[in-house]
């Protein structure tokens, strides 16, 4: 299936298999409301620009604005959300944390793949009775 690009958000990763340095680098080209992105892993197909997802491995943002001039550092290892503004005073910086307990992106063949979404479906609108375990 081929989806479009996301011109909105650039992608890249810096310090590749380093641990507790290893972060993908998200730079917004506008402004941008990240509740609908997410990032995965996936393996690189053998066309340039292909990937197939990888199991287990989805980072959701959450809600917020950024805009042009912020950063936006995913590392994969653990930490506490956090942002501060940058030091020339030009944006923010938004710090997120994966929780991985080791690096992902040290294989050249796995890549972080940045995806919007524009749907879903829940179960039920009301849960089913809890069962006993």
């Amino acid at each position: 299936m081929l989806l479009p690009y996301i011109p909105e958000l650039r992608l890249d990763v810096a310090d590749r298999g380093v641990p507790n340095r290893e972060r993908i680098v998200l730079t917004p080209t506008a402004q941008v409301d990240m509740s609908p992105y997410a990032l995965i892993a996936g393996a690189r197909g053998h066309l340039p620009g292909f990937a197939s997802p990888l199991r287990d491995m989805f980072f959701w943002f959450g809600t917020g604005v950024v805009s042009p001039n912020d950063w936006i550092f995913l590392f994969t290892g653990s930490g506490n959300f956090a942002q501060s503004p940058r030091d020339d005073g030009r944006g923010m910086c938004w710090f997120f944390y994966w929780g991985k307990k080791t690096t992902i992106f040290h294989d050249p063949h796995i890549v972080p793949v940045l995806i919007r979404l524009n749907g879903l479906s829940i179960e039920t609108p009301t849960p089913p009775p809890a069962l006993p375990q």
